[in-house]
Parts: C-alpha cells; structure tokens; sequence
C-alpha cells in the first residue's frame, strides 16, 4: 500500500512555530524540525511528554491538530508507549525513516478541517475591512496569507479570496477564473501573491514589479511543488530541484549568471529582503538578488561549496542591506552580504568555526546558539550585534533566540528571558522583568515599520501569561487588556505594530497600535470564542474562528 508523508500538515505547524522566521523556512531538512521542538524541551533532555506535546501542537495549529488527530499522531510516534517523545524518533515518524503509517491513516491527518470563518481587523485600506468578500468568509475557509497590505483566504475547494490594497493584492478579479478551485497553497511578498494550483501551475496577482504578472513563463505552468518569497520577487521549486524565480530583477527576480545552478538538485530556498540563496542537495550554496543584501556570496564561494545544512537571513527595512548566514553540518557558521548587518563575522570567527546549533537574524544582526548553549553575536552592535551587556548571563544555558528588529530575546532552560539590543525593544528596566526571571516558553516580537528603531516583545509563561515589553506606542504595555493577559493565553502572534493573544477559551485579545489592530473595535463580539488561530500583516489581522 503506498505510503504519504504527513509533512504537509508539519510543514503548517513549523510556519506557526518559527513566526520570526522567513516564508522560506525549509521543511525539508531534519535539523529544522529538531530546531523547532527544541524550543519545547522543558526538561532539556531531548524529550516532551505526551500532554505537553499535544498542548504545543494545539498552540500552533489548533485548526490541524485536533484531539483526535493529537491522539492518532502519539499513537504511532510512541512506539514504547512510555508517555515521552523523543524528539528524534517524532523526526524519524516524519520521514517514515523508521516508523511507518499505513497511507490511509495519513491521509486522515491532513483531511479537510471543520468549517471556520474568517475575521479581519485593522486599517480598513489595507485588509482590516472584508465587508466587500464578507459572505465567502463566514465559512469553509482553510487557510490565510497576506502580502504587506492585503489578505489571501483559501476556502474548501481551493478558490481563494482577495481583499485589501488592490495594488498590493487585494484584488484578484484579473485571475477570479484560475483561482475559483482547485487552489492549495497561496504565497504573498510585499506587493504580490503567487498560488499553487493542483498540478504544479502558479497564478498570480498583484504588483506586477514584485512577480503579480506571469502571463507567458510556461515553466510555471506544470511541476511546481512550493514557491518561496523575499519581499519583492517569487522563487518556485519544482520537480527534480529546478528554481524559477520571477519578480524585481535586482531582488533576485532574475538569477542571471547564477541560473544554470538552479536548474536541478535544490533542496531548500532562503529568500528575505532583496536576495535569494538556495541549499543544493550536495550542501552547496547558490545566492543571487541585490549583493548588498546578501546576493552575491562569490567571497566565500570555496566556503559555502558543501556541508551546508541551512541558511538563514536577515534585512533591514528601509531597504539598505542585509545578510546571510550558512550553518554547516559540522556547526561552522559562515556569513556574506552587507558587512554592516551581519555580512563580516570576522570579530566572533574563533566561535562560528564550529559547534554552532542555530542561528537567527533580527533587522540588523545575528545570534547564534552554541551547542554548549552560550549566544554569540555579531552585526550592527547598537542593534542587537554587540550582547557584551548581557554576556556572562548567555555564556551558557541558553535554549533559543528570538529575534525582534533591532534587539533579541534569549530563553534559557529552565525558561529565565535575556534581552539586548536597542533600548527602544527591551528598555533599560524592564516591567514585571522578575516574571522573566523562569518559567517563560516563548517570546515573540515585532518591529514598527513606521518609527524605524521602534517595536517590543511578549513573552509566553508555561502557566499562560503574557508579560510585554518595548516601545508602549507598539505592544510593549498591555494596557486595558493588560488583566486579560494574567493566564490563560495559548499563543501569541504580532504584526508590525500590535499583538494579538489567543487564549484557552478561544477568545482573541489585541494591543497595541490601534491603526494597525491593536485594538479589535467592531469584531470584538466574534472574537469572544471560537477563534483557533491568527495571522496579520503589516497593517491588520485576521482571525480563523469556528463558524
């Protein structure tokens, strides 16, 4: 009987579990998974329990994983039926590697959801008004994406619904026949969306100048498995490990003198601010895009030539650069683009040399995480680069790192928070900072696209409370909601300039810039229960709730 990943389905939980991460978070590779339920390992023995990886896996996807899925997936991953995980085998029952699930029982997995609706506030003009699509999003919708300024829903069936800036992708009346069915995945960048259709053709939509116009590119009319995005251009994978990319050419819309690297044996696409890098299946890397945001990679071309096993990058939003960084399986960790923000890692190259587990990038710097658990930085050092403040605190035990414009977050086992960077994120006293001192699963943050330098985190407790801090103006203080937010909470998810907080009871909870959804203002009553999970852009959110 043939045999079908539930990697899909994973897939979805890895984009709720990394939101600091890019769209281009590679769900092919292992070590991503591991990264990602490492932040789960409470006991730091590279085991979760049954109760709490059930509770984790509703967090992220509560549409997904309901009970009876929750139940199905430990039944087959706890092969000793002991009641804790390891999360290599949870990897290995991934993969089929080791453990094998009769296809029937995948298939019942990634079966179509229950009914929800969708529910959008913020400003009105870019995707915080949905009256005009309304009545398709009181129900059977599945999924949501967004561009800066605009949303994307996929309904039962694959036909997918617009609404927001039209120049940004809020109007898809161009393409309405090549999207009514048959649509199963949407991807948006700043200014346009790209959808896969059943049979590998993509339509898209939107600002032509970012890759909403492909009339005439017939490689994307058959084969393609995913697209991936930067903020102004497209890159799909298709059959055989063959790129396409389409978009802004100096955002990597054209791979010029690259191209013919790209034609077979990708494995994983990186792609954020003006430039592409993809991971080929002999652990070579390929860049190409804007070379002052990490497209031009050819300095350390003989160092990114094999052994890479993931790329991660970083960009600064007023457009003026940004940079990579290369994992290689060995933990060395080498970097290129804009040397500024993280593209020179000369100053900390004695500890990227090896025995690197992870790497994040805010807007203008990089932390990496040492298997030993000390944090190393490098980049703009009054953003984030520079953590010798804080350096005896991150000289060892620490779990992950958050990344938040122009400061980082570190949770340490045992759940203490650290943060560093630019005083406008994380202050010079933080309030209720003795409820980060333990207990904290994990922070998210945000960063204001209209006062550069501005922006603030929330941090998640074991037992469900919120604590915030950062620039008041953007989330950094809960204000009216703040007794709201004292237990209870499951997830939080943050756009540029305001928070939203999803709490046990299903009720959805906002702060921060009003103008942006801060505030939930008339969907308040339809965000009293029901709601299962939340995404925004850069202006607005929305909101899946049963219907």
């Amino acid at each position: 009987q043939a045999e079908i990943s539930p990697l899909q389905p994973l897939g979805a939980l890895l984009r709720c579990a990394c939101p600091m991460f890019p769209s281009s978070l590679d769900l092919s590779g292992k070590d991503t998974i591991l990264d990602v339920f490492r932040q789960y390992d409470f006991r730091g023995d590279g085991t979760i329990d049954k109760r709490d990886l059930g509770a984790v896996l509703k967090m992220l996807d509560s549409i997904l994983w309901t009970d009876p899925q929750i139940d199905l997936l430990l039944e087959d991953v706890d092969g000793s039926q002991d009641g804790v995980i390891n999360f290599n085998s949870f990897v290995d029952w991934a993969w089929f590697s080791e453990i094998s699930v009769p296809a029937s029982r995948a298939m019942s997995m990634a079966a179509t959801p229950r009914s929800h609706q969708a529910i959008a506030w913020g400003d009105p003009q870019r995707g915080g008004d949905a009256s005009l699509v309304a009545e398709k999003l009181r129900s059977r919708v599945v999924a949501v994406a967004s561009t800066s300024s605009a949303f994307a829903a996929i309904r039962e069936g694959g036909e997918v619904v617009a609404w927001g800036d039209p120049a940004r992708g809020g109007d898809a009346s161009a393409v309405e026949s090549q999207i009514s069915r048959g649509v199963r995945a949407v991807v948006g960048n700043c200014g346009a969306f790209a959808a896969v259709r059943e049979g590998g053709s993509v339509v898209t939509w939107g600002d032509a100048g970012s890759g909403g116009d492909t009339r005439g590119m017939a490689e994307l009319q058959s084969g393609v498995l995913l697209v991936l995005s930067n903020c102004r251009a497209f890159a799909a994978l298709k059959t055989g490990g063959q790129v396409v990319v389409w978009g802004d050419p100096r955002s990597g819309g054209d791979a010029g003198a690259v191209s013919g690297q790209l034609s077979a044996g990708v494995a994983s696409i990186a792609g954020l601010g003006g430039a592409f890098a993809v991971v080929k299946e002999n652990g070579a890397v390929v860049a190409w895009g804007d070379p002052v945001s990490g497209g031009d990679a050819s300095a350390v071309s003989s160092q990114l030539a094999s052994g890479v096993r993931k790329v991660v990058g970083n960009y600064v939003l007023d457009g003026s650069g940004g940079a990579f960084a290369a994992i290689k399986e060995s933990g060395e960790v080498v970097t290129w683009g804009h040397p500024r923000y993280g593209g020179d890692s000369s100053s900390v190259s004695e500890k990227l040399r090896g025995g690197v587990k992870s790497v994040v990038g805010n807007d203008c710097a990089f932390a990496a995480v040492r298997r030993s658990g000390e944090v190393v930085t490098w980049g703009d050092p009054a953003r984030g680069g520079d953590c010798s403040t804080v350096a005896k605190r991150l000289a060892a035990g620490v779990n992950f790192v958050v990344g938040g414009g122009g400061a980082f977050a570190a949770v340490k086992y045992g759940g203490e928070v650290v943060t560093w960077g630019d005083p406008n994120y994380y202050g010079d006293d933080v309030p209720g900072k003795e409820k980060l001192a333990s207990g904290v699963a994990t922070v998210v943050g945000n960063h204001s696209l209209e006062a550069r330098g501005s922006g603030a985190f929330a941090a998640i407790s074991e037992s469900g409370e919120v604590v915030t801090w950062g620039d008041p103006r953007f989330g950094g203080d809960g204000g009216q909601i703040q007794k709201e937010l004292q237990n209870g909470v499951r997830a939080v998810v943050g756009n540029d300039s305001a928070f939203v907080a999803v709490k046990n009871n299903g009720a959805a909870v906002a702060w921060g810039d009003s103008r942006r959804g801060g505030d939930v203002g008339a969907a308040r009553s339809k965000l009293s229960s029901g709601v299962v999970s939340v995404m925004g852009n850069s202006h607005a959110f929305v909101a899946l709730a049963l219907a």
